[in-house]
């Protein structure tokens, strides 16, 4: 990061682990899921084929499918929770890519499992420590490095608000989201609300439609200060320094018009002190003359 001439780093914070937890237990649970499978999948296959009664698959493939169904449904769960296809690609991913390891190398998909969920846990730690954010005596300063750059820099003098969210876990563990709002409206998002329908009667198609959109603070992690650990002290910091600088913009101002009415009193005394000086040497001439 570079400093500015009297800029000073006040701190420099990352997300708390707690923040991305979601992504932590989405790697952990098929971790969880295949060390069961090692111990309990023939179990739960011959269970499945004596229910059924049928000899239409191989103990193997009803194996694969057993392991295909708990493999994905985590990633089917996050999907509808975050509503992003992402994660049901990452998940068939997964699964085709253990399946063809399995067929060319023989190795077992409950091993391939774990190695996927362990290599997702380390690859979700490096995401957030990613996330690098710097809060100065003049801006903060947000900083994200993984796979692509973004950078985020807010001046303390075009902050307007500062807004703390914690959930219910971190309030327990006191960690939360500042969403610093400038402004140019940085940092505010909206909730839509609709309801419509349509018909027709005597083949006049109608529809009708209503809807509102409320103003929420919202922001992506790497564009607040995203699940940080003691967010109110954080807040106060910020606000303390924006007070300061305020402080001393009011005094840069004050201390500029000083200037210009002590500049302005100068000159005017000066040029009056001209015109005494040209007043008396007309004085003297008139004198002389006479």
């Amino acid at each position: 990061m570079n400093l500015r001439e009297k800029e000073i780093v006040l701190m420099e914070i990352q997300p708390h682990p707690i923040a991305f937890m979601d992504l932590y237990i989405i790697f952990l649970v098929p971790i969880l899921i295949n060390i069961y499978l090692i111990f309990k999948a023939n179990y739960i296959v011959g269970s499945i084929l004596q229910i059924l009664n049928v000899e239409l698959l191989s103990e193997d493939q009803m194996k694969m499918i057993i392991w295909t169904l708990m493999n994905i449904f985590p990633f089917i769960i996050m999907f509808l929770v975050k509503s992003a296809v992402k994660w049901l690609l990452i998940g068939s991913l997964m699964i085709i890519v253990a399946i063809i390891i399995k067929i060319q190398y023989g190795v077992s998909c409950e091993i391939l499992g774990i190695i996927f969920g362990i290599i997702g846990l380390g690859l979700t730690n490096i995401y957030r420590k990613a996330h690098k954010y710097y809060i100065t005596n003049e801006r903060i300063v947000m900083e994200f490095k993984f796979i692509r750059h973004k950078h985020r820099e807010i001046e303390l003098r075009d902050i307007r608000e500062l807004i703390v969210e914690k959930g219910i876990i971190g309030r327990i563990l006191d960690v939360g989201t500042i969403l610093p709002i400038t402004s140019s409206g940085l940092g505010i998002g909206e909730d839509i609300s609709m309801i419509g329908g349509a018909g027709k009667i005597k083949n006049i198609n109608i529809g009708i439609g209503a809807g509102r959109t409320i103003k929420v603070p919202r922001g992506r992690s790497p564009y607040t200060l995203f699940g940080v650990k003691k967010p109110l002290k954080i807040k106060e910091l910020i606000s303390k320094e924006k007070s300061k600088h305020e402080e001393d913009h009011i005094l840069t101002e004050i201390s500029n018009k000083l200037e210009r009415i002590i500049g302005d009193e100068e000159k005017e005394t000066a040029t009056l002190h001209e015109k005494r000086i040209e007043d008396s040497g007309r004085e003297g001439l008139n004198r002389f003359q006479l």
